[in-house]
């Protein structure tokens, strides 16, 4: 997406909130009270540099951290 033009921060926006919109999953796409804790923690801001991404610390999953 951000090879096609689009800011990091619209890209990553796209495929975590905007999709879990679209179809229909209230309780992922975003981090809040009473939703499912699956994350990736990232050594570096995707904000800055989308390739960042790569850059993978741990992942939660169901807010465990996993192996």
């Amino acid at each position: 997406m951000v090879e096609c033009g689009m800011e990091p921060g619209e890209a990553l926006i796209a495929a975590t909130s905007s999709a879990a919109t679209l179809i229909g999953e209230d309780e992922r796409g975003t981090i809040d009270t009473g939703k499912f804790a699956d994350l990736v923690l990232l050594d570096a801001n995707p904000l800055e540099n989308i390739g960042s991404l790569r850059l993978v610390v741990a992942v939660f999953q169901q807010g465990r951290r996993a192996a």
